[in-house]
């Protein structure tokens, strides 16, 4: 059959050995649904049975069919395929990309895969890629990586889960790390690319898998970002808040949406640059059981009342243990705390609907910058583990010691910016997103390479001065800027 271009089938053999998983659970395969994920392999043989597969140059990629996600053919200017898009990603038109993904390159070009590469990073949304050219064969993720993905290079698959990889003794636990980080008794994740098994590898933002030989290349920054000198914040400013705009606006015409609004600045810069379509999107704030959570509903409920917009305050209901279960099968087991904790809140949310995420705002707020940072040597692993809240063990200063080294930059306020992209949003934020089931999808809309170039360029005393968020509110809805962040008026 064909579809799209690409070739279908169903698959229906599965190894044994694929059908249990998890380090702390040890769940059937049939037990929860892997919806919204996705595996790529050399072999149709490690495809789940029933889910809907694609073959192109002896490679095969499959979702769970109707719970699955999009998988869009790849073609080159010259209507040659390259590869798959994989989930939602949002053009340059602002528009959802829902058939066909053309890429403006000939497919004999020699630089067919820089010109595919600057392509992908032109796009917003949630997104991987799938690259299979005569000129080489790659995976992206987005910039950050919010739709995630690990990799085993001697099984040669790359899935959204480690619950897809087949456990066999060159994929085993690793126990050490496991209980050190003693997920989910412990708000925790896995950092530095590492998973809880052996072999499997979590492939960090702004980083392609060769397909080749299996190892990862960092392909931004290839250096040091300039910084922008004062005079020239309000064009990057500008910058950030229009691709904001363009990805919101992108979604709402897509679908229902719904969107999360606090006392926080992350989501007062995502309702300022909504302010044109604000009234299609239904508003939600999670009271979550602490001051901060009152708070939050207090903050919000003031906004929407002024401003007439659809908002509701959505009460906590502690996640059980069939909800944790599944949470730990659907993330790898990966990562855990109060978003785990949560999620049964969500999954009584009446209707599906695509929801729209503050995640990686923190970029432009300094996340992990302090005083002094500026004028701090490299530094050294103990200090990164510190910060990031993870054990002070041997196992885990060691990675993060080949991760400092890998940098190719050594300003402190871009170590820090990198450390927050890759170690938090990578391996943090992009895989607890597998853990909600009942988003339509769940999209970012700082997620976009110019965004994230423009947050990094700004001047470090601006920044420290946390500047950014007032100053994109401003720019597009000012009357929301007179409600201070995490703050009560008055």
């Amino acid at each position: 059959q064909r579809r799209s271009g690409c070739a279908r089938t169903r698959i229906v053999h599965l190894p044994e050995d694929a059908m249990t998983e998890s380090v702390h659970i040890g769940e059937s395969i049939e037990m929860f649904t892997l919806a919204q994920q996705f595996i790529v392999s050399d072999t149709p043989d490690l495809l789940p049975p029933d889910w809907e597969a694609f073959h192109q140059d002896g490679w095969w990629i499959g979702t769970l069919g109707d719970q699955g996600l999009p998988i869009v053919p790849l073609y080159t200017a010259d209507a040659v395929q390259i590869g798959w898009l994989v989930g939602h990603g949002i053009d340059g038109n602002g528009e959802v990309i829902s058939q066909k993904c053309i890429v403006p390159v000939r497919a004999t070009a020699a630089s067919l895969m820089e010109d595919l590469e600057q392509y992908l990073y032109t796009l917003a949304g949630r997104w991987a890629a799938v690259a299979l050219t005569a000129r080489g064969s790659r995976f992206y993720v987005d910039p950050g990586a919010s739709l995630s993905a690990v990799y085993c290079p001697e099984q040669r698959v790359v899935c959204s889960s480690i619950s897809l990889v087949p456990r066999r003794e060159s994929t085993r636990d690793r126990e050490e790390l496991v209980r050190l980080l003693d997920i989910p008794a412990q708000d925790r994740w896995f950092p530095f690319a590492l998973t809880p098994r052996v072999d499997v590898h979590r492939l960090l933002p702004n980083h392609y898998l060769d397909l080749a030989t299996w190892t990862t290349i960092r392909h931004w920054p290839a250096g040091q970002p300039a910084l922008v000198s004062l005079d020239q914040v309000g064009a990057q400013v500008e910058r950030i808040a229009s691709r904001i705009e363009s990805t919101i606006s992108a979604v709402v015409r897509h679908g229902p949406t719904t969107m999360g609004l606090t006392a926080g600045c992350d989501t007062r810069v995502l309702l300022a640059c909504a302010r044109d379509v604000c009234h299609d999107i239904e508003y939600s704030t999670l009271r979550i059981p602490d001051p901060k959570g009152k708070l939050d509903c207090d903050v919000a409920g003031m906004i929407a009342r002024k401003h007439g917009l659809k908002h509701e305050c959505l009460e906590w209901v502690e996640a059980g243990e069939e909800d944790i279960r599944e949470w730990l099968y659907r993330t790898g087991s990966c990562v855990a705390g109060r978003t785990m904790r949560g999620v049964r809140t969500f999954k009584e949310r009446s209707s599906p609907a695509i929801n729209i995420n503050g995640g990686m705002g923190e970029i432009g707020r300094a996340f992990f910058w302090r005083s002094g940072d500026d004028e701090a040597p490299r530094f050294s692993a103990a200090e990164v583990v510190e910060r990031l809240d993870l054990p002070p063990a041997d196992l885990i200063f060691r990675e993060c010691d080949q991760w400092l080294a890998s940098l190719p930059c050594d300003r402190a306020s871009t170590v820090l910016d990198l450390l927050y992209l890759k170690q938090v949003l990578g391996c943090w934020g992009g895989p607890q997103v597998y853990g909600y089931v009942r988003d339509l999808f769940i999209v970012w809309p700082f997620n976009h390479r110019d965004i994230v170039d423009a947050m990094m360029r700004l001047p470090v005393e601006y920044r420290i001065r946390q500047r950014l968020a007032s100053d994109l509110v401003r720019s597009r809805w000012p009357e929301l800027a007179k409600y201070p962040f995490n703050w009560y008026p008055g």
